[in-house]
């Protein structure tokens, strides 16, 4: 958000699932603070709200919400699946990305450098987080009595060409 944001977005989407996934449900919540942070409208029409976190998922409820809502000049999507489905719903529209609408996806997934244009996404440290859980496994093995804990890891955005200052 803070990406699009510094290039002069000011009405930003999300693309995201009904999940009650945490990490979901972060990355929404992120989306909301930028909004009230800097002063931004947060409209209920930017929200796509998929049936699935899939590349179909996303480019099936873009194409619907994209034709209709023509202020959107940058989508922030959960995960990079979706994204790249969004990229594909804008070109058939005519949207050209990022000319017109500026995509961000998270998860730095392989298929999101072969994207076209390749996708900007936020890195999550998935090695980090694999160690982690292993971990963690092997505590709760060792004493059933460990403590649930939350923890964060890293995230770093990867700016590829699917965002650009709006025009």
């Amino acid at each position: 958000m803070e990406h699009l944001i510094l290039q002069g977005h000011k009405h930003i989407g999300i693309s995201t699932i009904e999940s009650g996934r945490p990490s979901i449900e972060e990355r929404e919540e992120g989306w909301k603070a930028a909004h009230f942070k800097n002063n931004l409208n947060l409209n209920k029409d930017y929200v796509f709200l998929s049936e699935t976190l899939t590349f179909q998922g996303g480019y099936e409820k873009a194409k619907e919400v994209l034709k209709k809502n023509k202020k959107i000049t940058a989508l922030f999507c959960v995960n990079d699946e979706m994204a790249a489905g969004v990229l594909k719903a804008a070109r058939e529209i005519g949207r050209r990305v990022p000319e017109d609408l500026s995509v961000v996806g998270f998860d730095n997934i392989t298929m999101s450098n072969y994207t076209d244009p390749s996708l900007t996404t936020i890195s999550a440290a998935k090695e980090y987080m694999g160690k982690l859980a292993v971990t963690r496994v092997l505590e709760m093995i060792e004493n059933k009595d460990t403590p649930a804990r939350r923890q964060e890891v890293p995230v770093e955005l990867i700016v590829r060409n699917s965002t650009a200052k709006p025009t």
